[in-house]
């Protein structure tokens, strides 16, 4: 049911020396936000409709489907509980507010495990790209590499879990100090050539990987693979 083909987006032109102005990627992933409380209530669960910008990395996304179908069964008992307070004249508004405080505490619980499934399943085709982005560049692979690793940061922060390009490109540039010193002054400019769009992008990208070895690229791997993912 949610098997998607993989669909191009549309790259930008140019970049910046410092953090991406004009992206590679302009795609949008943005999920629901959750509030401050403790279950982080919200005040709908996510939809199918809300995988619908996630096609075109093509996951297969039918372990949502259970999911979907629980989610419909609880709204649907609510609201049958909530017919058979209001037709008895007893019940109270304590009653009406228990139901519905259940019923969002079940959204709650619902949204968690959708953003951790997800996390998880773009975290592997994250690294499923650029491994195949390492083997073999092509500047059609840059440009998925880059929506992709979009899509990862964006569900990430959808979670509350701290990370955006910056970040990343902090995070990568210490494993490169620590792990690989030689590659420290090429190492940001070759994440770049992923998440910003440039004529001499694929190039740069080829070159710095034959420099360095593959180094650079490895790396790259080894540090996406230690972002944390979504917790239920």
């Amino acid at each position: 049911m949610f098997r998607y083909n993989s669909l191009q987006r549309t790259p930008s032109s140019s970049s910046t020396t410092t953090i991406s102005k004009s992206p590679r990627c302009n795609a949008n992933y943005s999920l629901l936000q959750s509030s401050s409380s403790s279950w982080g209530i919200t005040s709908a669960p996510l939809a199918e409709k809300d995988l619908d910008q996630f096609k075109e990395l093509n996951m297969d996304l039918k372990e949502f489907n259970n999911l979907f179908t629980d989610m419909k069964k609880k709204a649907s008992q609510k609201n049958s509980n909530l017919k058979k307070i209001n037709k008895n004249k007893k019940s109270t508004q304590s009653n009406r507010n228990s139901v519905n405080r259940q019923y969002n505490e079940e959204i709650a619980k619902f949204n968690k495990i959708f953003k951790k499934i997800l996390s998880e399943k773009i975290k592997v085709k994250t690294l499923q790209r650029l491994d195949r982005l390492i083997s073999n560049p092509e500047d059609g692979r840059l440009n998925k590499v880059a929506c992709v690793i979009k899509a990862l940061l964006e569900v990430l922060k959808s979670c509350n879990i701290s990370i955006s390009n910056e970040e990343l490109i902090r995070r990568y540039k210490a494993k490169i100090t620590a792990e690989y010193p030689a590659g420290v002054n090429g190492a940001e400019e070759f994440i770049k050539d992923i998440l910003e769009k440039n004529d001499t992008s694929l190039k740069d990208f080829i070159n710095k990987q034959s420099t360095h070895n593959k180094q650079l690229g490895e790396k790259l791997v080894a540090t996406i693979k230690e972002l944390q993912t979504c917790s239920a």
